[in-house]
């Protein structure tokens, strides 16, 4: 069946439809461009690097990111309490929400993230009040923001419309990827933006890590090469295809020859059970 013609109703229905899919189609090519030509728009970076955002963690809070990273073979997400702090930002607890692992990625277990959040004693009211951070783990891999990363970050922002919200990727080399977002001042802070500060603010987490290195010299002594022992009578006897049992009455052989070297290992190189 087909209609006979377009009464006013269908009209503006379908006036209605190609308007949102024009819309859709000229804002997905609209951001596509603005990635391609930043240099012609305002440079949100000026802002940001004249002075580094500053991120600051209670001790709680990164101890709980490292133990998650450190604890799980596969992905895992969490969601922080994040508050304004002095100068800048200041996580200040980190909960895990009910989520299942799907392949390479995972995703939150609607079914319980309901009745996890509405339990006061899993998240108290302040904490929902203030959870505007979302976080998760790459365990072994890099922590480049993947597409699907970048589309919950967009569908995230656009949800909430106002205020901030902190996103961030963790590895267990402890590389973090971190993503601010300054909805009220149309600004997004990347990791070069942004310094990461554990607690009393004396130093960065960058500052920490450059001083480690400095402080860590690589011994270019050569080391003198241990020889391998020569291959024992025993051993050249069993590649001929003598068994152990023609060894019972021999009176040539001795059990020194029937130890660790025959094994594939030499004594006094940390193998349990050395004496040496």
């Amino acid at each position: 069946m087909k209609i006979i013609r377009l009464d006013n109703q269908l009209k503006q229905k379908l006036i209605g439809e190609y308007k949102t899919s024009l819309e859709k189609e000229a804002n997905e090519k609209l951001a596509k461009f603005a990635a391609q030509c930043e240099e012609i728009l305002p440079s949100q970076k000026a802002h940001a690097a004249t002075e580094k955002l500053k991120i600051y963690y209670t001790a709680v809070a990164f101890a709980k990111i490292v133990q998650l990273v450190f604890s799980h073979s596969q992905e895992i997400g969490w969601n922080m309490v994040v508050k304004q702090y002095n100068d800048g930002y200041r996580v200040e607890d980190v909960l895990v929400y009910p989520q299942k692992a799907s392949g390479a990625y995972i995703e939150v277990d609607l079914a319980r993230y309901g009745m996890w959040k509405g339990d006061p004693d899993k998240v108290s009211d302040e904490a929902d009040a203030n959870l505007f951070g979302q976080g998760h783990s790459h365990v072994n891999m890099g922590v480049f923001a993947s597409e699907r990363d970048k589309q919950q970050q967009k569908d995230e922002i656009s949800l909430k419309g106002s205020g901030f919200y902190l996103f961030q990727i963790w590895n267990k080399r402890l590389d973090v990827n971190s993503f601010f977002y300054d909805i009220d001042n149309n600004i997004m802070y990347d990791s070069d933006d942004i310094d990461l500060i554990i607690e009393d603010g004396n130093m960065t987490s960058k500052e920490f890590v450059a001083d480690s290195k400095a402080m860590l010299v690589e011994d270019k002594q050569v080391q003198p090469k241990t020889e391998k022992p020569a291959e024992t009578s025993r051993k050249q006897d069993k590649k001929k295809g003598k068994k152990e049992s023609d060894y019972e009455d021999d009176e040539d052989f001795t059990p020194v020859e029937d130890n660790a070297f025959l094994d594939g290992y030499w004594p006094g190189y940390g193998y349990e059970g050395d004496d040496i």
